[in-house]
């Protein structure tokens, strides 16, 4: 989920990383530093 720029963990809500102005993923993986849970980014704008 992106809030103000930036994409947020959907399970704790922490800032993750700052989003440019087209953003595209498909299929990518990230581990919350957070939560500790892994993330299957899938977003286009």
């Amino acid at each position: 989920m992106i809030k103000d720029g930036w994409y947020c963990c959907p399970h704790c809500g922490k800032k993750l990383f700052k989003v440019g102005t087209d953003p595209h993923a498909k299929n990518c993986y990230f581990k919350c530093k957070g939560c500790k849970k892994v993330i299957a980014l899938n977003f286009e704008q």
